[in-house]
């Protein structure tokens, strides 16, 4: 884009958060470039500490969720096996196995929801963080979040505000 690098300067903190995820969802690299050469120095001469924290706090927190639903996919992977024995199996084996011990999905969608609640409370779109990070979902979180919605799972709303507390505590400590 041709912008003024005025324009640039004055983005607030959370205006060039919002910007940064949006180029990197495109994979402008020359935008992100610019947006961080433009970002506010401080007399510590180091890019404004309220964004780069933000901005990397962020990242740690993405794949941290990621990691966790794919804990939680794992486990129930797993436990599907054991009692299967052969992956294989008829779909509706699969779904009967949800409703018998719909655990690990609970926790999973959990967790996605308090990360989702947790954005938009941050006043941080989802589209613009997925597009950001639309290399990170592993399709077999995909898959799973498509068979508890399925089956009408709802997260628990104990974890879900748990998992939120978490991520806020570790947003705050910034």
């Amino acid at each position: 884009m041709n912008i003024s690098p005025i324009v640039y300067e004055k983005l607030s903190n959370h205006e060039r958060i919002i910007a940064s995820l949006e180029a990197l969802g495109r994979n402008d690299q020359e935008e992100k470039k610019r947006l961080v050469e433009t970002c506010p120095k401080k007399n510590y001469r180091m890019n404004d500490h309220g964004y780069c924290s933000f901005m990397e706090a962020l990242q740690n927190m993405v794949v941290s969720v990621e990691c966790d639903m794919r804990g939680h996919a794992l486990n129930f992977m797993m436990l599907l096996w054991l009692e299967s024995k052969v992956i294989q199996e008829k779909w509706d084996r699969v779904y009967k196995f949800v409703e018998q011990e719909p655990e690990q999905l609970i926790k999973m969608i959990s967790v996605q929801r308090a990360w989702h609640e947790f954005l938009e409370e941050s006043n941080i779109p989802l589209s613009t963080m997925q597009k950001a990070h639309s290399d990170l979902p592993h399709f077999t979180i995909k898959w799973l979040i498509m068979i508890a919605e399925d089956c009408d799972l709802n997260p628990d709303p104990q974890i879900t505000q748990e998992y939120k507390n978490v991520l806020k505590e570790h947003f705050e400590a910034i």
